[in-house]
């Protein structure tokens, strides 16, 4: 766009199927209704920050492939339907202290919106209607009342939320902080809407490395195989925006998940293999669609994982029975003779992990 634009006219790129990006510049003032309607390859918006008014009606409606908006601080009005009928629109970042206000079904059909908190002071009951997940989670009836109060007693998810704020690192360290006093690691892991701080995090349109390390040392790194009730992970959002920085985020994701925590696992070759399959997803063919070949190849990575922690589990489970077995015949009348077939056989285990043993077995049990 032209240096010094102040206005993007009406119908300006209206089924523009081709654009996959748009940064509105600093200079901009007001978006014209229906600007970029049906613009069904958007895929990424940046509003900068700057001198940014007013969204016009229908202005984003249909372009059905965007995944996170940022409503910058500086929006007064928003126009009906603007966001209007996007089936991937995921996130929608509203500044805590926004004085934004909506015209009808702004967000209206977008059937996998769930992150998404509304200021006090709005009013619209229709803005989120026909909004799947966040019907399912709250009632129809009761949408925007839920929005409104939906970080209350969950102030990590809101730190993360407001990750565009400058202050959002400090709200984070704080927050993990009253959860450690309040002993409210668990009860507050998952949200109303079903999701993580790592789904929160992910899904917003700024990529923050810095807050995904402080979770990343606060949470082990099994939640980041949670999903939320669309049933896809954390890690998922991160390959439909695709930056430079959510590229950083998901290789410190992976690496901390499927590599460092598998180091004190019994067979060395599971580790080279998910290094081998961490690496893979950075190497995305340039030829193939890149949302699709990151996503294909996360998921095998991820169902990959999940075989190798059931067979962690069942291997610890045998091993546990095992010495519930020993232990209940070292004293007994009548021993028994420790079976470590049967033992496996009745757990349902397939093979022992060695490295564990000295774990579980006390000295005298070897």
């Amino acid at each position: 766009m032209e240096p010094g634009l102040k206005t993007i006219g009406v119908y300006a790129f209206c089924e523009c199927f081709s654009l996959s990006r748009v940064s509105i510049p600093p200079t901009v003032v007001s978006i014209g209704g229906n600007a970029f309607e049906s613009c069904r390859s958007i895929h990424d918006v940046v509003f900068v920050v700057g001198s940014l008014r007013s969204i016009g009606e229908l202005a984003f409606a249909y372009s059905s492939r965007i995944q996170s908006v940022w409503i910058p601080p500086s929006v007064r009005y928003v126009g009906d339907e603007a966001f209007y009928d996007n089936e991937w629109l995921i996130s929608v970042e509203i500044p805590r202290d926004s004085r934004t206000t909506f015209g009808w079904n702004v967000f209206s059909r977008s059937c996998q919106l769930a992150n998404i908190a509304l200021p006090p002071s709005t009013t619209q009951d229709e803005l989120l209607d026909q909004c799947t997940v966040l019907n399912d989670a709250y009632g129809s009836a009761n949408v925007m009342q839920g929005i409104k109060s939906r970080f209350r007693g969950y102030p990590v998810h809101e730190a993360c939320y407001y990750a565009a704020s400058v202050e959002s690192d400090e709200m984070l360290v704080r927050a993990l902080l009253i959860q450690d006093e309040n002993n409210t690691y668990l009860e507050n892991l998952i949200d109303p809407l079903g999701m993580t701080p790592f789904h929160v995090l992910m899904s917003t349109s700024k990529k923050r490395p810095d807050l995904l390390k402080l979770l990343l040392d606060y949470y082990p790194s099994n939640v980041l195989g949670l999903t939320c009730p669309s049933d896809d992970t954390a890690l998922y959002y991160l390959t439909q925006n695709w930056t430079t920085d959510a590229s950083i985020m998901l290789r410190m994701a992976l690496q901390k998940w499927m590599v460092q925590d598998m180091a004190s696992w019994g067979l060395p070759q599971w580790r080279s293999n998910m290094h081998e399959l961490v690496e893979s997803v950075f190497n995305v063919p340039r030829k193939m669609e890149l949302h699709a070949a990151l996503f294909g190849t996360l998921s095998k990575a991820c169902d990959q994982m999940e075989c190798y922690e059931l067979m962690e589990t069942t291997s610890l489970l045998e091993l546990w029975l095992w010495k519930m077995k020993m232990q209940s015949t070292r004293n007994g009348v009548k021993r028994m003779a420790v079976d470590r077939a049967s033992s496996r056989a009745r757990c349902g285990a397939t093979f022992i992990i060695p490295t564990v043993v000295d774990h579980l077995l006390g000295p005298d049990q070897h």
